[in-house]
């Protein structure tokens, strides 16, 4: 438990915002109360149900992803096979990909009825996933992702490159700041986002280049539509 308590104390966007119990004796059956928070049904089910908690993988990674299972309603997912068994490896857990020493790359859900608690104000991108240390690519297409994004969690993922968004129903405008996460491929068309599209990732204002390798948006039809985003000038 102290290992997780203290890679969210080393993650900004998670050190104030998840107050966690120290106290490994409050941790007893919340993993089944859906009215609690996922980071609380996480470290329940890490310490009184996860077998492999001092075994095949990152503790961290373990207890990350079982907040994002229990933030995005994963036992109404499509396929959640493998997921918070115990005994096996998070490399085994559907859509979850790992490289050849075991650590984690990719999740890639898609069309897999991934939807954000809203009741309990849980944002599109639970923010617990930057605890992912070495994800690099996270594809959450055709899913059922509510409200807005915040870049606060993706700045914490250092290693993430690709973000694949696209076909939910987010709304409001893409951070400015997102570009300094340091992604190179992002969708989120088939969205109901607005605004501008960050100037960082214009061609121009970071060198002859764009950052951008690839990108998906849905762009304004019209200069007095308010509908989809408005591309670099």
């Amino acid at each position: 438990m102290d290992v997780i308590l203290q890679a969210i104390s080393n993650t900004p966007s998670l050190s104030e915002s998840l107050d966690l119990s120290s106290d490994i004796n409050f941790y007893t059956d919340q993993y089944n109360d859906e009215s609690e928070s996922p980071a609380v049904r996480a470290m329940s089910w890490a310490l009184n149900l996860d077998q492999a908690i001092h075994g095949i993988d990152s503790v961290v990674d373990r207890f990350a992803l079982a907040s994002f299972y229990f933030g995005t309603q994963g036992k109404d997912w499509t396929n959640n096979n493998k997921w918070l068994q115990g005994s096996s490896s998070i490399c085994e857990w559907y859509g979850v990909l790992c490289d050849r020493s075991g650590s984690l790359e990719d999740i890639s859900l898609v069309d897999n009825n991934v939807a954000n608690n809203v009741q309990l104000d849980i944002p599109p991108i639970p923010g617990e996933l930057a605890l992912l240390s070495t994800l690099k690519s996270l594809t959450l297409s055709s899913n059922e992702l509510v409200g807005g994004l915040s870049s606060a969690t993706f700045l914490d993922m250092e290693s993430l490159s690709t973000l694949n968004l696209d076909n939910n129903k987010l709304t409001g405008t893409i951070p400015r700041d997102l570009p300094d996460v340091g992604l190179s491929t992002f969708y989120l068309n088939g969205n109901d986002l607005t605004g501008i599209f960050p100037q960082k990732f214009c061609r121009g204002q970071t060198g002859p280049e764009p950052p951008l390798i690839a990108f998906g948006i849905d762009c304004q039809s019209t200069s007095t539509d308010n509908s989809g985003v408005r591309l670099c000038a």
